[in-house]
């Protein structure tokens, strides 16, 4: 999941036309104007901020200490942005094996309504990232790829979010969801299941990911390997210490020092 760390969960209303505690934290964090009002055409910026600032980490799920869900969500954000916007629970697709679904209900996204339209926001699905609010059958361009959600049901639900890493190659399958909101305790529910899964396909060892600024790329550590993914598509990998990963978890990836 994306970590977002704020100490502070805020419940004030934004009825004064400013910011409440919680988005100047949230903005504060992923290094925008806490005093900048947040309109819809300011959310591919605040999505690109995300994935520059916020690593994508299991600790707590190879760890099995469960933090709970909290306004750490993007969800909650958007919300006290004023957006008409859900949660809704998507199952992912094995981008590996391409042959199987990782922990069934196990991965949240957010569904907003602008001006009569639907649009999926995702800020948690690892590199995988669109980078901005993406249309319903309509492709978004991303520097991690393409994006689309689409009718397309599956076991797991009615619509899919496929994505391609270059215009040359086919759609894959990201993820499969419906269109039914869930409420605060269903997310809870979510991370007691993926804590519980006992194959854990995506979490057998530690994982952390982070977009670098574009012309960097974006930085991987898996286990003791540290890899760089060069724009072009190059990888760069090494083997790394224990010292060595905790400093590159606190610089490279911003992890808060313990």
């Amino acid at each position: 999941m994306a970590i977002l760390s704020i100490s502070k969960n805020d419940n004030n209303n934004n009825n004064n036309n400013s910011n409440t505690e919680f988005q100047k934290l949230f903005l504060r964090r992923i290094n925008i104007d806490e005093n900048k009002r947040i309109e819809f055409e300011d959310l591919p910026e605040v999505m690109r901020q995300f994935g520059l600032n916020i690593p994508f980490e299991n600790s707590d799920v190879i760890g099995q200490e469960p933090c709970g869900i909290t306004k750490q969500l993007m969800y909650f954000f958007l919300v006290e942005c004023g957006f008409h916007v859900r949660q809704l629970v998507a199952t992912v697709w094995n981008p590996v094996t391409n042959k199987s679904w990782a922990t069934p209900n196990g991965h949240c996204i957010a569904m907003i309504t602008y001006d009569g339209n639907d649009y999926l926001v995702d800020v948690g699905f690892g590199l995988f990232l669109a980078l901005a609010p993406i249309p319903f059958k309509t492709v978004v361009f991303s520097r991690t790829g393409e994006y689309r959600w689409i009718p397309r049901p599956t076991e797991y639900g009615t619509h899919s979010l496929e994505w391609r890493p270059s215009p040359d190659e086919d759609f894959r399958l990201g993820y499969s969801f419906t269109m039914d909101p869930i409420d605060g305790k269903s997310i809870d529910n979510i991370q007691r299941l993926i804590h519980g899964d006992t194959h854990k396909e995506f979490n057998s060892i530690p994982l952390s990911t982070i977009l670098l600024e574009p012309s960097q790329g974006q930085a991987t550590i898996s286990g003791n390997s540290f890899t760089i993914t060069k724009p072009n598509g190059e990888k760069v990998k090494e083997l790394i210490s224990n010292e060595k990963r905790q400093e590159l978890l606190e610089t490279i990836f911003k992890f808060k020092k313990k």
